[in-house]
């Protein structure tokens, strides 16, 4: 399907509760493509590509509307999955290819464009999906994030890195299975991707700013309550430490599991679109 229309733009919707500024709703301006094609991915496998270049192509192989919908309303990362409520099931299990553009008066640079990412998925999501959806906050499990020691020493394998990075190369970040290392990650990126870990969100209340080099290894909590194959996973020590256990004794931080209350994404309506 293959549709042009004109651009338009519209005020989102901003809910900002008396919650923790990384668990509000986080609804971004809507903007709309020029011009989209979704086709239905009948073969889908494991893997996803997500791109959007200079120039406004945006391109999306293999993915779910789970998955533009957490990248639309993540505020900048994709939105956890315990925040989403809902939606049926296929929009979890069935895949689409999509190609779109966003015009030639899109930014030209990279990082301006990523910025509006979130916008346009909205609008991609509202006008071909014919999403509907509300923020409501709930209860759900949580974590703090804090430093471990008193006199504010980190741990061994978390290091303070000094120059900015030159290119995304300089700072690598790795995410696996019992692994997170990195040349050059805030620790606003480690909580987030603890939260992935964990399946609660994690909320930073270490005050660290800037980048850090860290390495962690530890043995997933499904790994270590049903087994797992070592020779698909040779990197995990079955006898390793837990998740938190390692936040605290390679890191130097600290994970403390709470309860607490999160705007939750809940999906009122949603359609399969009209694919070509």
């Amino acid at each position: 399907m293959d549709t042009r229309r004109p651009r338009r733009t519209s005020r989102g919707l901003f809910l900002f509760l008396a919650l923790s500024a990384t668990l509000v709703a986080q609804t971004p301006d809507k903007l709309t493509f020029d011009v989209v094609s979704i086709k239905a991915n009948l073969d889908p496998t494991p893997f996803s590509n997500f791109t959007f270049n200079p120039g406004g192509r945006f391109a999306g192989d293999n993915v779910s509307v789970h998955a533009l919908i957490q990248l639309a309303f993540g505020g900048g990362r994709p939105l956890a999955n315990t925040r989403i409520a809902g939606d049926p099931d296929w929009v979890r299990f069935e895949h689409f290819n999509i190609a779109a553009n966003a015009g030639s008066d899109s930014p030209k640079d990279e990082a301006a464009l990523m910025k509006l990412r979130p916008g346009y998925l909205r609008g991609l999501l509202e006008d071909y999906f014919k999403l509907k959806y509300h923020w409501e906050p709930r209860q759900l499990p949580t974590a703090t994030l804090t430093v471990n020691r008193n006199d504010g020493r980190l741990g061994p394998s978390l290091q303070r890195r000094e120059a900015a990075c030159a290119t995304p190369a300089d700072c690598d970040v790795r995410f696996g299975p019992g692994l997170m290392r990195s040349d050059g990650m805030t620790i606003r990126l480690l909580a987030d991707n603890l939260s992935s870990a964990l399946q609660r969100v994690v909320v930073d209340r270490t005050g660290l700013d800037g980048l850090y080099k860290l390495e962690l290894h530890y043995i997933p909590e499904n790994f270590r309550l049903n087994g797992f194959n070592r020779e698909q996973f040779p990197t995990i020590d079955p006898n390793g430490p837990s998740i938190q256990d390692a936040v605290r004794e390679q890191l130097g931080l600290k994970l403390e599991l709470t309860t607490g209350p999160v705007d939750v994404l809940v999906i009122d309506h949603v359609e399969r679109p009209s694919v070509n």
